[in-house]
């Protein structure tokens, strides 16, 4: 089930996404059946996933439950996320991206002949189940039968297997095994055979039978009554799918030749740019390529950019955007956007490493128009970000005027493309998101310009966050503004729009640069690189959720979001964010000390599982 992002409504309810095929008597179950979510990325989406006792008559028996952040998942190796159980136990889930357009099915159906009797010796025939299993390293069930009780000669019933679940083409083998069902489920294999797509439809047209095999003995065959391809609502001939696929395929083959040496790449060939032996990248509507193929071996670099001109105000003014209140508590404008803006920093850059740049400030008498922010070439999380950012507040600094954002621009331009020509060495792909923070008030539009034209031709998006109240119709123009012959890569976001939402400030950040990134790599000529071998990755396993007992779908919101007060000391205490509550969400938690009812609210910053004190 999906968990609501905030609690809003006391009358909220998960909202269950489906259940899966059950498997009986299994301490250590591999389910099949694949579930579908809507995710966009850079939105926080928490999945409970509940394991039940199935009951015939009543209510299914709840063993226990445990809640993924969709975000964190798609970030770890494979997509591949473990999590214990407070009742014993883990609990893998692995994700996949679902392609936006068909890809296609196969429709089969088998029936046995003179298979093996593997039950014993207490009489009676095995109950035959089989099994679609593909991978090499990692051994995914895509597909399970349901077993035939005592029968040697089964007919199972006809199925169909989404195509992008069972393989990547049609020539990837993928094994067939047949089973012996126990209760117990310590099943007993009768046999197996290996096949592809192709083959078979191949055996079907010729009416062969396939044999059976375990331990090197034939242990009976599989008739193959019905197999053919449907896509789009259709049947298609074998030469009819390859037809679609070709398209891809030719791709696939281009971009090995644009970035593997010695294979159509010239010495002399600019990095990050198509071979001259390549024909440029045709696509269909149908075939084209989204970011999420492009995801698998990109790496992402944020940086970000900061306004200290003198539009801004007086700093020592506490109704200017600079301000810097001695509470450390209480944020002013930038600080507020910069901890707003960590969440979707995170979904991109895996170490959580970013550039801190300024502008806008005079040293020695000189206007700086890009300066690094502290000490550090780089800093870690948000937490690192504003403490480069204080750490130029409170040293010697002049504000300067007219606020210049060209320079900033310009050095995140020729960085990007330094990475993508590093990152191409290594057979991989790179691309720059700039975050520029600034209360908008930009005088020399024409030059901005020119700056966004050039700049097009790098790997790089560029994110305006306006701050304050300020008049924005400069900024609103060149979000709107695309040079003749040059990608879009400016987009406009007034920050105090979003100030209450977060979850809607992700998603307005994130909306143009899938758009984007797509985009440069299409005009480079240089196509996503195709899944020639899935790595196997040891999950990454979470402790239990910090909650008692499982999570059922029918209780209250109230009940199963509880606060854990932690740590009650003198006047203060800690409170543990449960795993389903967002920052900015409100609270009423009653004083450890005094028993009055506090109103709260969760701070921006603080992550799914952390902590924050209250003093009270």
């Amino acid at each position: 089930s999906v968990l609501p992002d905030n609690i809003k409504n006391p009358n909220d309810k998960p909202k269950v996404i489906g259940r899966t095929d059950s498997v009986k008597s299994s301490c250590n179950p591999q389910w099949t059946k694949p579930l579908f979510l809507h995710y966009e990325k850079g939105s926080k989406v928490y999945v409970n996933v509940g394991l039940y006792n199935p009951v015939k008559k009543g209510k299914d028996l709840s063993i226990s439950s445990a809640i993924f952040e969709v975000g964190e998942i798609m970030n770890a190796p494979s997509k591949f996320k473990g999590k214990k159980l407070k009742a014993g136990g883990i609990v893998f889930i692995k994700l996949q991206e679902a392609k936006e357009t068909d890809s296609g099915k196969i429709v089969f159906q088998f029936s046995g002949t003179k298979l093996k009797n593997v039950e014993g010796a207490f009489g009676g025939k095995s109950d035959p189940f089989f099994e679609i299993i593909t991978g090499t390293t990692e051994k995914v069930t895509v597909y399970r039968s349901k077993p035939l009780k005592n029968n040697l000669n089964p007919e199972w019933a006809e199925a169909k297997i989404d195509l992008e679940y069972l393989c990547d083409d049609l020539e990837q083998t993928f094994v067939v095994k047949v089973s012996d069902y126990e209760r117990s489920g310590k099943h007993v294999p009768i046999g197996e055979f290996k096949t592809t797509v192709r083959k078979l439809i191949e055996l079907h047209r010729q009416k062969k039978r396939v044999s059976l095999h375990d331990k090197g003995k034939i242990t009976g065959s599989i008739n193959i009554l019905v197999a053919y391809l449907i896509k789009n609502g259709h049947n298609l001939t074998m030469d009819e799918y390859t037809d679609t696929s070709l398209m891809l395929e030719q791709n696939d083959n281009a971009r090995l030749n644009s970035l593997s040496p010695g294979r159509g790449n010239s010495s002399s060939q600019k990095p990050g740019s198509a071979s001259p032996k390549n024909a440029p990248l045709v696509y269909t509507e149908d075939n084209q390529p989204g970011h999420k193929e492009y995801e698998k071996d990109c790496t992402y670099n944020i940086t970000i950019a900061i306004d200290f001109s003198g539009s801004n105000g007086d700093p020592r003014n506490p109704n200017t955007l600079h301000y810097i209140n001695k509470d450390p508590s209480k944020k002013n404008d930038y600080e507020e956007a910069i901890t707003a803006v960590a969440s979707t920093l995170a979904i991109f850059d895996e170490d959580e490493t970013y550039p801190v740049w300024g502008f806008g400030v005079k040293y020695g008498g000189k206007t700086q128009s890009c300066f690094q922010c502290g000490p550090d070439s780089e800093v870690t999380g948000v937490d690192g970000i504003l403490k480069a950012y204080r750490n130029v507040m409170k040293g010697p600094i002049v504000m300067s005027s007219p606020t210049d954002i060209t320079g900033v621009i310009n050095h995140a331009a020729s960085t990007a493309k330094r990475a993508l020509s590093t990152a191409i060495e290594n057979q991989r792909l790179a691309y720059t998101i700039l975050l520029i923070l600034t209360d908008g008030s930009v005088e020399n539009v024409n030059e901005m310009m020119n700056c966004l034209g050039a700049a097009s031709s790098a790997p790089l998006s560029i994110i305006i966050i306006g701050i304050g109240k300020a008049d924005f119709g400069a900024m609103k123009f060149l979000d709107e503004f695309t040079v003749q012959d040059s990608r879009d890569i400016c987009q406009f976001i007034e920050f105090e729009t979003y100030r209450r939402n977060n979850s809607a400030f992700t998603r307005a950040t994130l909306e143009e640069i899938p758009e984007q990134i797509v985009g440069f790599f299409l005009s480079e000529n240089i196509p996503p690189s195709p899944d020639y071998e899935k790595l196997f990755y040891a999950a990454e396993i979470d402790e239990a959720d910090h909650v008692e007992g499982s999570v059922d779908l029918s209780i209250s919101k109230r009940k199963s979001n509880k606060l854990m007060i932690l740590d009650a000391k003198k006047d203060a205490f800690k409170i543990q964010v449960p795993p389903r509550v967002t920052p900015g969400t409100h609270f009423e938690v009653e004083s450890p000390f005094t028993g009055n009812i506090l109103k709260l609210v969760i701070p921006y910053g603080v992550p799914v599982g952390g902590t924050f004190v209250v003093n009270g």
